[in-house]
């Protein structure tokens, strides 16, 4: 496969990597002794999910750090968010823990359509969830691809 499109289905990961967070459950309850911010991490990640899902992609986008949102422009994300059509977390295990940043190992299948095809990938790497000025922000997404394929063309109804 290209390096463009590896490039591009990786940056798709981006606008889905918060979903893995609805399942943090216990991982993210250890940060509520933290001082009350306006959205703990779980509800970052549920108004995330929420958002893209209801393709309220600049509320998405607002959930997301700074230092992610300037190396995924807001146009590029909204494209990359509406060609996602599953994800599902295959592995997510929280490997630190503190006041102000939570970190995730986290692996997952994405199945997403990209110039007219179908691809399924699976991507693993770290995420991290980050509280500043008293509100959690997806503050970093590193992400590499473990497989990649072609699934075929997907239906006229997918294509961007």
């Amino acid at each position: 496969m290209p390096a463009a499109t590896m490039n591009r289905l990786r940056g798709a990961m981006v606008a889905c990597i918060a979903t893995t967070f609805l399942l943090v459950g216990t991982c993210a309850r250890s940060v509520r002794a933290s001082p009350a911010p306006t959205f703990p991490p779980q509800a970052v990640a549920r108004s995330f999910f929420d958002a893209i899902r209801g393709h309220r992609y600049r509320a998405a986008y607002a959930l997301l750090g700074p230092a992610v949102q300037q190396s995924c422009p807001y146009s590029y994300f909204v494209r990359r968010s509406r060609a996602i059509l599953r994800f599902s977390v295959l592995e997510l295990r929280c490997f630190d823990r503190g006041r102000h940043l939570v970190r995730f190992h986290v692996r997952g299948k994405l199945r997403l359509v990209y110039r007219g095809s179908l691809f399924e990938a699976v991507y693993a790497g770290r995420a991290d969830l980050a509280l500043a000025n008293g509100a959690w922000r997806i503050a970093q997404v590193d992400l590499k691809p473990i497989t990649q394929k072609r699934l075929g063309t997907a239906p006229p109804s997918y294509h961007l």
